[in-house]
């Protein structure tokens, strides 16, 4: 048998386990299990798509320079500190690839996304996963408190998966004031743009802190996940650094139109995030009508508590044809991640639940 790296041994992928249920008829599975923005991408995309299919034989540049462009314009910043990246994953693993040595450690909190995990294993690291505070949040005290000289990478999710708590713009600041200018900080901001409350001013943060790069995607407020499409912003070097282990030529010209097209249909955006708010609203009410513990959220999913081990009711919604996350992989047996979707596709959540429950 060939063997692989031993950082890795231990490592089973679940990305490729997930099975949808067979449902009966023209019965539609309900897909709560993701964070994928259910309502779809701007009806802008469509066209951009359309308009560049003569040119799919030829490959688009590396850099996928017309759409850096747009990016950098949208944030103003210079077009040099934009990197796009085949989804937020190939970005994740780039950063570990170019910053964590093999026998350093990187840092996060924990639940979170687990993809940090990985890149920093495959590249020999060992992350160090504190957990959360009493809040859901991110222990920037205990991260602060577990730095050494062998520390390469800090993880911060904001907002947090699969908590959906949020450090505000203090909390972040005054946290980069006191890391060590040679520790990188990767602040992802999947989910930023379905924020309601305060949110911090992350390019401010780039212009006074060259150890910062943030983590954006195209792939959740968008609606085009499929399509994998993912940024990075931070100071020329950091760039630099990135696209010199970047793969050459793996952007997709349609997802890069499809992009640009996204990004200039702001409208778009803020229709989905008032749609998100008004659904997570609906969300808290049935929850607190069922007497079911969650964390209030600043994304498009919610975590909730249902006291005992889920796994078996994940199954059963599964079998009813929806499907969510059960909470056991980030080491919460009893929680599940339910994506925030559709009026009515809550509404059937909230049926079937009751149907198991009766």
């Amino acid at each position: 048998m060939i063997k692989i790296k031993q950082a890795l041994s231990a490592y089973e992928t679940k990305y490729v386990k997930r099975e949808l249920p067979p449902l009966a008829g023209t019965q539609k599975v309900t897909q709560l299990d993701r964070n994928e923005n259910n309502y779809g991408p701007s009806t802008q995309v469509k066209q951009a798509i359309i308009d560049e299919m003569p040119n799919i034989s030829q490959y688009t540049d590396v850099a996928a320079q017309p759409l850096r462009g747009k990016i950098a314009d949208s944030f103003g910043v210079e077009t040099d500190q934009i990197i796009i990246t085949n989804g937020s994953f190939e970005l994740i693993s780039l950063i570990a690839s170019v910053y964590q040595n093999a026998g350093h450690t990187a840092i996060t909190c924990v639940p979170t996304f687990d993809w940090y995990r990985v890149a920093t294993s495959i590249n020999g690291g060992k992350l160090i996963e504190l957990p959360l505070t009493a809040s859901h949040g991110f222990d920037l005290a205990g991260i602060l408190a577990t730095i050494t000289a062998e520390t390469d990478i800090i993880w911060l999710c904001n907002p947090n998966n699969p908590t959906g708590t949020y450090l505000s713009h203090a909390e972040i600041s005054a946290f980069l004031d006191k890391v060590p200018d040679d520790i990188l900080v990767v602040l992802d901001e999947a989910y930023i743009e379905y924020m309601t409350v305060e949110v911090a001013d992350s390019i401010a943060l780039i212009k006074n802190h060259e150890n910062l790069i943030l983590l954006r995607t195209f792939s959740k407020i968008h609606g085009l996940a499929s399509l994998r499409v993912g940024y990075g912003i931070s100071n020329q070097e950091i760039i630099n650094q990135l696209f010199g282990l970047k793969v050459p030529p793996n952007m997709n010209r349609l997802s890069v139109q499809a992009a640009t097209a996204s990004l200039a249909d702001k409208e778009n955006i803020t229709k989905i995030a008032k749609l998100n708010e008004k659904q997570r609203d609906y969300f808290y009410q049935e929850l607190d009508k069922r007497s079911l513990n969650y964390i209030k959220s600043q994304a498009n999913f919610i975590f909730v508590d249902f006291g005992y081990d889920v796994a078996e009711l994940v199954n059963s919604l599964k079998n009813k044809g929806i499907l969510v996350r059960g909470g056991a992989e980030y080491g919460y047996p009893n929680w599940l991640r339910i994506t925030i979707g559709k009026a009515k596709e809550n509404q059937l959540l909230f049926e079937k639940l009751d149907e198991l429950f009766s």
